[in-house]
């Protein structure tokens, strides 16, 4: 029978008895013979003081490198060093090939202007202009003191009625000075008194101007025109332009701002009646004219010139292209209507 180290219980029935392995400094111990028995573990013993230390063991081989780690960020840039010294300028290189011959320049100041020509033949006189308005009439001199009337003597026979007489036979004389003003008679028939007025205002006949001067409180026409110079003749309605090789010619353009107007049908009043030209047009200014004009057309549509001497319809037309507005509504391709021309 053993005894348990330290604490242990006695290990009974076992003669011989081996060690099992330590345990904290404790030996544990069992039976060589397989009894069946096993002895109880006791409490663990006092810890003994420790062993002195062994020499140390050779040092083993280094392991394996390890796989490198992610790069960190980068840090932040040093600041920029100062420039260098420039260096010395490379040798001159050879001339390259002549370029190309520049543009030319601009051409020089123009020289003095000649000495002026003689003056040239002076043309000849233009039309004589209408003579002014006559004056006003003098104021009529004082009547003289009317004499006494003399004894009226008896009266005489009445003849007998005479036959009606013939019709009196004017001797008119051509004249090409002075002003003259037309006779009235107040009713037709015969024994009809005569009347002339005289004014300055008055109904008169300048036969040195051929001017007529009356005053018109009424038109039968409705268009105020002007007398132009064109390149051909062209017929009323036609819209015409300033430009070709007279003053004025047919338009071709649409809402061109070269509008001058339509050729009248029949003028209310016609200006500028002594221009000298070979082809003459009347230009309704104002007023209201026939025009050709390209369909279809509403009632106060605003019209502008188009091609073949015809107006048209724009919307919004360009300042300066305006010809007038539509008086009538036309659906058809081409045609003439009414239309008040200079309404903008």
């Amino acid at each position: 029978m053993l005894r348990a180290h330290k604490g242990f219980k006695e290990l009974k029935a076992c003669r011989e008895p081996q060690a099992l392995k330590h345990h904290r400094g404790a030996r544990i111990y069992r039976c060589s013979r397989n009894t069946g028995h096993t002895s109880v573990q006791g409490t663990q013993g006092i810890t003994g003081a420790q062993g002195t230390t062994g020499t140390q063991g050779t040092l083993g081989t280094q392991g394996g490198t390890g796989t490198q780690g992610t790069t960190g960020a980068q840090g932040t840039q040093g600041i920029t060093g100062s420039q260098g010294t420039t260096g010395t300028q490379g040798a001159t290189g050879a001339q390259g090939a002549t370029g190309a011959q520049g543009i030319q320049g601009i051409q020089g100041v123009t020289g003095i202007q000649g000495v002026q020509g003689t003056q040239g033949i002076t043309g000849a006189q233009g039309v004589t202009g209408a003579q002014g308005a006559v004056g006003a009439q003098g104021a009529t001199g004082t009547q003289g003191t009317t004499g006494a009337q003399g004894t009226t003597g008896a009266q005489g026979v009445q003849g007998t009625q005479g036959g009606t007489g013939n019709t009196a036979l004017i001797n008119a004389t051509a004249q090409t000075t002075g002003t003259y003003y037309p006779v009235f008679v107040a009713a037709a028939g015969s024994d009809q008194t005569a009347y002339v007025r005289t004014a300055s205002t008055a109904f008169s006949f300048n036969a040195a101007t051929n001017v007529l001067t009356v005053t018109a409180t009424q038109a039968q026409y409705a268009d105020l025109a002007e007398k132009f110079s064109a390149d051909q003749q062209y017929e009323p309605g036609t819209v015409v332009v300033f430009g070709g090789e007279k003053e004025v010619t047919i338009s071709s353009d649409t809402a061109d701002t070269r509008v001058a107007g339509v050729v009248s049908t029949n003028p209310s009043y016609l200006m500028n009646l002594g221009i000298i030209a070979e082809t003459i047009v009347d230009i309704a200014l104002q007023g209201r004219v026939p025009c050709k004009v390209i369909g279809p057309v509403k009632k106060g549509d605003l019209l502008v010139s188009g091609p073949d001497g015809r107006a048209t319809v724009v919307p919004n037309p360009p300042v300066g292209s305006l010809i007038g507005k539509s008086l009538e509504n036309f659906d058809g391709e081409l045609g003439v209507i009414e239309m008040v021309v200079g309404r903008d």
